[in-house]
């Protein structure tokens, strides 16, 4: 397997645990592990993913989060437990542009377009949605 070629942290202007966390959720979605949820309707799901939702666990819908909210429950230990990741404004527009994409609030973008997203965002401190 070829080595990773992500950004430090540092690079990124985000916080340690926060760099092991979009790197443990990536492998995530590329593995398959996390499924798009468009509504819950009361079904509890363990491991939903939707970029319209930091993280809901009301209605039935125990685990549905975008990448934010997987990333705190993977760095903080639980969806309420909320820390800053970024370290400084540059960190913050390149994270805003990660966490809400164009027409983020439909929640259609898929898990693929999410571990794209991500792994470029590692890579060049840029998330590419396309």
């Amino acid at each position: 397997m070829l080595a990773q070629n992500f950004k430090t942290a540092a690079d990124l202007q985000i916080r340690e645990e926060y760099h092991a966390a979009f790197i443990k959720l990536l492998g995530m979605l590329e593995r398959g592990e996390l499924i798009h949820v468009k509504r819950c309707y009361g079904k509890p799901i363990k491991n939903g993913f939707n970029m319209a939702s930091v993280w809901s666990d009301h209605d039935g819908c125990s685990s549905v989060g975008c990448i934010l909210g997987w990333a705190n429950v993977i760095a903080c230990g639980g969806p309420n437990q909320r820390y800053s990741i970024s370290q400084s404004a540059e960190g913050s527009r390149a994270l805003d542009r990660l966490f809400m994409p164009h027409y983020y609030e439909d929640g259609e973008h898929t898990v693929e377009e999410a571990a794209h997203a991500l792994r470029t965002y590692l890579v060049t401190g840029e998330a590419d949605w396309s």
